[in-house]
């Protein structure tokens, strides 16, 4: 088996400068400040929507012990009931608030 040498490697062509750039040029500031808000727009708009979610799954659960009647004491009952009807307007709230955020010129 023959050494491997500087001499035995394969001969690649020589590139100029502009042929080497492998990552993009950073863009100007501004546009990079554009481009992470923008970015930090959607992930935000994600966020929202967990949060939904998660009012979503909370009433929804809340609604199974008013539904459960007398299974459960006489003040978990209560609350639920409250907690479930208190979530309803929470997430009527969340979503104009999630709209006007996702209007455009919203800051």
């Amino acid at each position: 088996m023959a050494a491997l040498t500087v001499d035995s490697l394969p001969v690649t062509p020589r590139r100029g400068r502009g042929e080497l750039a492998l990552v993009p040029s950073p863009s100007a500031p501004g546009e990079r400040a554009m481009q992470l808000h923008r970015e930090a727009r959607r992930a935000s708009v994600e966020h929202l929507e967990r949060l939904r979610q998660a009012i979503e799954t909370a009433q929804s659960l809340a609604q199974e012990v008013v539904d459960g009647g007398d299974l459960y004491a006489v003040g978990v009952h209560d609350l639920a009931r409250r907690l479930t009807e208190d979530l309803f307007w929470r997430a009527k709230s969340l979503q104009a608030l999630s709209e006007r955020q996702l209007a455009p010129g919203a800051h």
